[in-house]
């Protein structure tokens, strides 16, 4: 599995990125869909994947993603803790997790530190201690009330990680 190297450094404009999935049919994956796909989902049929960032006027820009629906990929999922809430794991360059089925595997949750930079740990999922990261990055996230750019602090799980290994944890409701 490999990384696309990336500059890493205060003042990166991307904030936390949400995906919008959508497939031919229509129909808007949602959490439960997600849950009962035992933690991997296959894209097969995504039509269109949109990222939201936001502007510089504080609006929400909803822009196109360059996906190639025709090589699907897999992407590695955390189910929540609330219904119809899941998080999908990416990395700041676009990139998809492209993994075996059940091999194992591991996942970076980043955050935002007051000034702009990221931060990044290991977390193992074979020890499932994503599931904490997890909950404690949402619970972050919640607390500044989902503000574009508010710090969101994580705890560390295991040890830090180099910054062309960054990934981020988004959730979509």
């Amino acid at each position: 599995m490999g990384f696309q190297s990336k500059t890493v450094c205060k003042g990166l404009s991307l904030q936390l990125v949400i995906f919008v999935l959508c497939t031919n049919t229509g129909h808007m994956v949602t959490g439960s869909d997600v849950c009962n796909m035992n933690w991997l989902f296959f894209f097969q049929n995504v039509m269109d994947v949109l990222t939201i960032q936001p502007s510089e006027s504080g609006q929400i820009v909803v822009e196109p993603f360059d996906y190639d629906a025709s090589s699907p990929q897999l992407f590695g999922i955390e189910c929540g803790s609330k219904p119809g809430l899941f998080y999908i794991v990416h990395n700041v360059t676009g990139q998809v997790l492209d993994i075996e089925r059940d091999s194992p595997h591991h996942v970076i949750v980043a955050s935002i530190d007051d000034e702009s930079l990221w931060q990044q740990w290991f977390v193992d999922y074979q020890n499932r201690r994503v599931t904490n990261a997890v909950t404690r990055f949402v619970l972050a996230i919640e607390d500044s009330n989902f503000v574009p750019g508010a710090a969101v602090v994580v705890e560390p799980q295991s040890e830090e990680i180099t910054p062309n290994q960054l990934w981020i944890v988004t959730e979509y409701e």
